[in-house]
């Protein structure tokens, strides 16, 4: 029964896909190419930012003096160290933070400090930060339980592979 469901749907799918193509209401390199950010390398920036809850700073140190063991330099953001009500800074600062990390051409790594429950009130921000996040070069972004959605949100949006 399972396989007839799977199949019917696959087929729904693939037919409105179809017409949209048809319709030119999407086109075929919108949805299919994964724009993959180059590979890391040894002296290349590490940038950490905290895009949820404020950083665990024990933690933050530990994983700081790894990475330079490993040859990675370190770019921290500002609200790494801060709190403000729960989290590391207001929505707006947090994604301004974020991008300075991304628009930093130094910085090919970016890691989340934390996860949280308030990445959410980031997204209309870096919704203005659109066309920086189409037009310039991928980065890895990397974390863990709230990141999740900024993951999703930069490959579902901007065709961007994330970790």
């Amino acid at each position: 029964m399972s396989d007839v469901i799977y199949e019917t749907s696959l087929a729904f799918f693939t037919h409105i896909l179809y017409i949209l193509l048809k319709l030119k209401v999407i086109k075929e390199w919108d949805f299919m190419i994964i724009r993959y950010p180059r590979q890391v390398k040894e002296g290349d920036y590490v940038g950490i930012t905290a895009i949820s809850s404020a950083a665990n700073l024990d933690k933050v140190e530990v994983a700081e003096n790894n990475l330079k063991k490993l040859g990675f330099n370190i770019k921290e953001t500002e609200n790494v160290r801060t709190v403000y009500k729960l989290v590391s800074s207001s929505g707006k600062e947090r994604a301004n933070q974020f991008m300075k990390l991304w628009e930093d051409e130094e910085v090919s790594y970016i890691i989340a400090a934390r996860g949280g429950e308030f990445a959410m009130e980031m997204l209309p921000y870096l919704h203005d930060y659109k066309e920086k996040l189409n037009t310039l070069a991928p980065k890895w972004m990397q974390g863990y339980s709230d990141t999740s959605l900024i993951n999703f949100y930069l490959t579902t949006n901007y065709n961007i592979a994330t970790v």
